[in-house]
């Protein structure tokens, strides 16, 4: 395991064309099991979600967010597909649909991640919500 610092920006688009973008940069970590990269790093005050853990699971064709703590949530992207998740916090329960338009996994010369794109539909208790980009930056920490 080896620690990396993490870039998370997300991009909004809601149903008025209003943007929104957030960026969060932490320390995290990164292995390697069974051809799967895991990419594991805490929420701060700047995602609203402290006290979560967030781990994404990189597969050759898919990508799976999980969080765990304050917030409980796992959305699974599939390329051209509509999955169906989750999104619990203390006060409420959601269904968040998604359906990913684009998904890139890039890797760095050493074989492991280092950036991730994905671009997606969220559909909100069966109501669209917004256009959004998630892009995920991956570097070894020096």
């Amino acid at each position: 395991m080896k620690q990396v610092w993490v870039t998370v920006t997300g991009n909004q688009c809601d149903r008025d064309g209003e943007e929104q973008q957030i960026e969060l940069q932490v320390l995290g970590r990164c292995y390697e099991k069974n051809g799967v990269h895991y990419i594991i790093y805490e929420e701060s005050q700047v995602s609203g979600m402290q006290g979560t853990t967030t781990a994404l699971k990189l597969y050759p064709d898919h990508v799976v967010l999980s969080r765990r703590g304050e917030v409980e949530q796992r959305l699974d992207f599939y390329l051209q597909r509509k999955t169906c998740g989750q999104y619990v916090t203390a006060f409420s329960r959601m269904q968040i649909d998604v359906y990913t338009r684009t998904l890139e996994i890039c890797p760095a010369t050493d074989g492991n991640p280092s950036l991730v794109v994905i671009h997606y539909d969220l559909e909100i208790d069966g109501q669209w919500q917004s256009m959004n980009r998630l892009t995920i930056g991956i570097r070894e920490e020096k």
